[in-house]
Parts: C-alpha cells; sequence; structure tokens
C-alpha cells in the first residue's frame, strides 16, 4: 500500500512545481554513475576526434610536399603511418560510440565501461 501511495504521489507531482523540480534534480547513484561515464565517453570520442583532424591535416601537409617533390622515403613511411593512426583512431572513435549508446540505452552496465577507463 505505500508503495502505492509513494507511486500515486509522484503521478500527481507537477513537472514545474517546487517539489517537481527538486525531484528531477535529484540522482539515484546508478544514474549519476551511468551519466558520468556517458560523459567520459563522450570527452573520450570528442579526443580522438580532435586527433585524427590533427593527423589529417599532417596527412595533407604530407601529400602536398611528396607531389611538390621528389619521392623522400621518411615521408612516404610516415604518411602511411599517419594513414594507418587515423584508421584507428576512427575505428576506435567508433566503437566508443556503440558503447555509449549501449550504456544509454541500458543494454551495458557502467561497471564494465568503468573497467575499461585508465587511472
Amino acid at each position: 500500500m505505500e508503495r502505492f501511495k509513494a507511486c500515486e504521489k509522484e503521478m500527481k507531482t507537477k513537472a514545474f512545481s517546487k517539489e517537481g523540480l527538486l525531484a528531477s534534480s535529484k540522482m539515484d547513484p546508478r544514474e549519476k554513475e551511468r551519466h558520468e561515464m556517458g560523459h567520459f565517453l563522450m570527452e573520450m570520442v570528442e579526443e580522438l576526434g580532435k586527433q585524427v583532424e590533427q593527423a589529417e591535416a599532417e596527412q595533407e601537409s604530407l601529400q602536398i610536399a611528396l607531389k611538390k617533390g621528389r619521392k623522400d622515403p621518411g615521408k612516404v613511411e610516415r604518411l602511411t603511418e599517419v594513414e594507418h593512426l587515423v584508421e584507428r583512431h576512427k575505428w576506435h572513435q567508433g566503437r566508443l560510440e556503440l558503447i555509449l549508446r549501449l550504456l544509454e540505452n541500458g543494454n551495458i552496465q557502467s561497471d564494465q565501461v568503468r573497467s575499461y577507463q585508465c587511472s
């Protein structure tokens, strides 16, 4: 009966009343941890995006240098390294986005995500 009363009170609480606004700011610990993990994943996706942009800029400058001048073996080797780096970063970025979606949909627990987080 008590659970029913609590549920009915929650259902009847208006969204923009003082009580309703205070209730929305309170999060249970699992929801808070899930939110923190989501924030961490978004930061990592953004960081990888920045690194991809930098690597692509370097890739373009190396391609231009190779077109203008003679084939420098060091630049050719660096170009293949950068291409591989961009490919790996994009793959990891996609995986992180997939994990983020799984976390938001509740298909993966925040504990599992935390186990992958480096300290």
